[in-house]
């Protein structure tokens, strides 16, 4: 079983590390976008997700367990995607209590290390979140990453680099065409390239009509 490698390296900071199946910036996606979020942070609970991801942007999710809501919140401080980020953390019913987190994404042979470091105001905030329950939250909530990546993986853009943005497949055609400058008793050729997006369940050829015939033009 894959489980979260946890150290406290000094008096007030915990590190957490867990390596997924999948790459960095998929892995990156899932921890920046709310449709991705909103499916495994919560460990598989509801999870309400508000989230303006730029430096100065405020995050909030509410996660329901057992019909009671447990808020969180912070602000994003630092962003260098898709490397690192850093967000302030605070659980509102404990409010004051903010921690500073940095997340930062390493991809080796296709599979991301995703490494946290929690640094909190007084070794007494970082303990009471050690006693917690926090280990077993987050090996949820990163088991639960684990299964939603295998749903994802094949799907996604981020997955894909010869998928454009919008994660919908093309298709690429050349068509040649003497469409240019006759100079010299010489035509120039011009050669056309195009990507074609279109839906996951239609994709065809177009018919060359479709973007005009071979004509020739007399300089």
């Amino acid at each position: 079983m894959n489980t979260i490698a946890i150290s406290t390296p000094s008096p007030t900071e915990l590190v957490m590390s867990r390596t997924f199946d999948a790459p960095r910036a998929l892995v990156w996606a899932a921890h920046t976008e709310a449709e991705h979020l909103r499916h495994w942070w919560g460990r598989g609970n509801p999870l309400d997700v508000t989230i303006d991801f730029r430096v100065g942007g405020a995050w909030r999710f509410v996660e329901t367990a057992d019909g009671t809501e447990h808020p969180f919140r912070g602000e994003f401080r630092e962003i260098s995607a898709p490397d690192t980020f850093t967000w302030t953390f605070e659980y509102e019913p404990m409010a004051g209590h903010v921690a500073v987190e940095t997340f930062v994404f390493t991809e080796e042979a296709g599979r991301t290390t995703v490494t946290g470091t929690t640094r909190f105001t007084s070794q007494q905030d970082r303990d009471q979140m050690m006693q917690s329950g926090m280990e077993q939250g987050a090996n949820q909530s990163y088991a639960a990453l684990d299964a939603y990546l295998v749903k994802i993986k094949l799907r996604h853009p981020a997955a894909d680099p010869e998928r454009p943005p919008g994660g919908r497949p093309f298709l690429r055609f050349v068509q040649a065409s003497s469409v240019g400058i006759r100079s010299n008793n010489c035509v120039v050729y011009v050669t056309i390239s195009c990507n074609i997006q279109l839906p996951e369940n239609r994709i065809a050829a177009p018919t060359p009509t479709a973007f005009g015939t071979n004509d020739s033009v007399a300089s």
